[in-house]
């Protein structure tokens, strides 16, 4: 997810990277420096762990079938609530995102749920063995 940011900002796909994002909830502007970077993505690897473990437990309870698509389900839900959220609050430069952002955070948050619910399922099949 992270990678896939990185990558998309280098080539130009989009302004916002996802550390930039919880860069700007934490401080309330863009990171500026190498420092404030990597303390925005320590926090957003947090959260993005706390997302998933919000995913393992909510996966049992809707049963584990098709569990790639609820995954990407689940990932585009909790995009969408954040999108909304901060465009509801008008957080200062999250209120208006351009399209091509939207677009390419919604891919990364497509990554992440593919391979969280992958990750899930294999970790399910080592503790029934």
């Amino acid at each position: 997810m992270n990678a896939w940011s990185f990558i998309s900002y280098i080539l130009n796909f989009t302004k916002l990277r996802f550390i930039d994002w919880a860069a700007i909830l934490i401080y309330g502007y863009p990171p500026a420096g190498l420092a404030q970077d990597l303390f925005a993505l320590f926090l957003h690897l947090v959260w993005a762990s706390f997302l998933g473990i919000g995913f393992a437990i909510l996966l049992p309870q809707i049963n584990s079938r098709g569990y790639v698509l609820k995954g990407i389900g689940y990932s585009w839900i909790t995009g969408f609530m954040m999108y909304a959220t901060t465009t509801m609050l008008r957080v200062p430069y999250l209120d208006e995102i351009p399209f091509s952002n939207v677009i390419t955070n919604f891919i990364g948050a497509t990554i992440w749920g593919l391979v969280t619910a992958i990750i899930l399922k294999r970790l399910e099949k080592t503790n029934i063995q």
